[in-house]
């Protein structure tokens, strides 16, 4: 049809974000179970702020993935080419 190739935009970045997000929340249930068990408030606290920052870090490799698809794909629903774009 008409926008086939934005679906496969579509379908390309849900796919990424899916598999992204399911791996920081594994990540972070994993992370709170292993929390759990440890037995002092310093060593949860180093735990936490770690934690934050790989999650952090995982967000932005999805969106490194994620926003290159969201722009070509709003240019293919523009319907404009790279070479016929105004320089």
């Amino acid at each position: 049809p008409e926008h086939r190739e934005s679906s496969v935009y579509s379908a390309a970045i849900a796919l990424v974000a899916g598999i992204s997000y399911w791996l920081i929340q594994d990540y972070y249930r994993r992370m709170l179970a292993e929390a759990a068990d440890l037995p002092d408030a310093t060593l949860q606290h180093g735990l936490y702020q770690a934690s934050y920052s790989a999650i952090g870090q995982l967000r932005y490799m999805d969106w490194a993935v994620t926003t290159p698809l969201l722009l070509l794909k709003m240019l293919s629903m523009l319907r404009l080419r790279f070479r016929e774009a105004p320089r």
